[in-house]
């Protein structure tokens, strides 16, 4: 006869199964997220780049050209001052969205990792379980 709270670990395990189940998929969910965040935070860094290129090749363009554009000058200066405004609220902007985008993939990294030791530990608890009751059903047999 098995004993009676054989059947509670077997719940017990059904449970633990559902659970780890849940957090793996949950862990799944978690790569994807950190997986797009990843994906958008070098989308982002590119972005950078290609603004960064923009304003040093305009840098260098308007010292190649101060010469020839000397009569234009307080016109360039308004055009230079209002676009380097702009670019640098970009680039502000863009950096503000880097760092938000890696303060999150470090909390998605934290999650990941909490998630990744709790599911050790559920398969672990899983294990120990299964083989508790193996052996309990074992003793039935003799």
């Amino acid at each position: 006869m098995i004993p009676f709270w054989v059947g509670d670990l077997k719940q017990k395990i059904a449970s633990l199964e559902a659970n780890l189940e849940k957090k793996e998929q949950d862990l799944q969910r978690t790569n994807q997220k950190l997986q797009i965040a990843t994906q958008r935070e070098a989308e982002l860094v590119a972005d950078i780049s290609v603004k960064n290129d923009q304003i040093t090749f305009f840098e260098k363009g308007e010292a190649k050209y101060r010469e020839a554009i000397e009569e234009l000058s307080e016109e360039l200066s308004a055009i230079r001052t209002s676009r380097v405004r702009r670019e640098s609220i970009k680039i502000q902007e863009l950096n503000a969205a880097n760092t938000s985008l890696r303060g999150d993939t470090a909390e998605l990294e934290k999650q990941n990792s909490a998630l990744q030791r709790e599911n050790a530990n559920l398969k672990s608890e899983m294990s120990s379980l299964r083989d508790e009751v193996a052996s309990l059903e074992g003793r039935k047999d003799k």
